[in-house]
């Protein structure tokens, strides 16, 4: 019994961890980093801004800001996964506990080679 309790356990821990893969052959990804930030603005407890941080994003203030420029406003950290969903963004990983969460999107080779070139320091 205990063999079998034993096998059971290393099956469904090996499976879990074998099913957590970041990049497929062949695809090419841009991966980020949000931070929620709970700011209570416009009268609402939860609300907050995204702390965007990617390969592609401008230095400095690292707010998400929409195509517009104007800083993002989310009612919540729920909206703000909804919102990264809906704009393309898979979400890889998310710890709700600290409003952080790791999302990629699928990118042409050629805009990963100019990302990989603007990443590394010199």
């Amino acid at each position: 019994m205990k063999k079998l309790f034993i096998i059971l356990f290393m099956g469904v821990c090996l499976h879990t961890t074998a099913q957590r893969y970041y990049n497929e052959d062949g695809k090419y990804y841009e991966f980020a980093t949000v931070d929620f930030s709970k700011t209570g603005t416009a009268g609402r407890l939860n609300s907050g801004y995204a702390f965007f941080n990617s390969p592609s994003t401008q230095k400095g203030d690292s707010k998400y800001r929409d195509e517009n420029g104007k800083v993002v406003d989310f009612w919540n950290f729920a909206s703000c996964i909804s919102y990264f969903s809906l704009k393309g963004w898979t979400i890889l990983d998310i710890n709700s506990s600290e409003s952080f969460f790791i999302i990629r999107r699928e990118i042409p080779k050629e805009e990963a080679e100019k990302l990989v070139k603007e990443c590394v320091k010199d």
